[in-house]
């Protein structure tokens, strides 16, 4: 099979629009190899000439300053809303990142603060604690104390009871009367010592017996109550 084409040059001063709008294509023939076609170039007419023209680009007209100048004014407008756009931006930016940060500041010192009022209750929690400590201590050791003091004066009353008792069956007034001061101090919970010079000291008191005690029936009085 085999086909049949018609090229057509145009020369190089010729217009292509204008080829392309006055011409004509007539098919010669047609078989069943292939088709050939006729061209036929028109003459030039008004109405070509006038789409011609309609085609061509506009001319261009002189830019007077007037409009210089509304188009610099429009491009200044234009600017000036873009920096306004932009310091919007960065205001809203400003604003964000402040909020943030007081919200931060704030938590910061809710924080701080509940911090502080937990350490300020769980000392306040530590001091009621010692000193319920300190006072069940106390409680512990006056009550051990008088549990002793109490041992003590019933030991002292016995063997005052006895030594009086021994004394009342010798008739011995002088140890009589010594076991009178014995008792007297020993209820006081003191302690005491004799000097051998007819005194009786407790607590760094002195007290001076009567002249008619002397020192060998005083020595002998309070050997027999083994104070001495």
């Amino acid at each position: 099979m085999t086909k049949k084409v018609i090229i057509m040059t145009c020369h190089q001063s010729f217009d292509i629009g204008r080829c392309l709008v006055d011409m004509e294509v007539k098919p010669i023939n047609k078989r069943a190899s292939g088709q050939a076609f006729e061209v036929i170039l028109k003459p030039p007419s008004p109405v070509s000439d006038v789409a011609h023209s309609i085609t061509s680009p506009p001319k261009k007209r002189d830019v007077s300053l007037e409009d210089i100048q509304k188009k610099l004014e429009a491009a200044e407008n234009r600017r000036r809303s873009q920096e306004a756009q932009v310091l919007k931006v960065l205001a809203e930016k400003r604003e964000h990142e402040r909020d943030v940060l007081l919200k931060a500041m704030e938590e910061n010192s809710n924080f701080s603060k509940m911090a502080e009022e937990k350490l300020i209750l769980k000392m306040e929690q530590n001091q009621e604690n010692r000193e319920a400590h300190r006072a069940a201590m106390m409680e512990r050791l006056l009550e051990k104390v008088s549990k002793t003091v109490r041992l003590n004066k019933l030991l002292v009353l016995k063997m005052i009871e006895m030594n009086i008792g021994y004394a009342m069956n010798m008739h011995c007034l002088e140890t009589y009367f010594i076991a009178n001061i014995v008792y007297f101090l020993s209820f006081r919970n003191q302690t005491l010592h004799y000097h051998g010079n007819g005194t009786l000291k407790s607590f760094g008191v002195l007290l001076p017996l009567s002249g008619a005690v002397s020192s060998v029936i005083l020595q002998n009085a309070l050997r027999s109550f083994e104070l001495i």
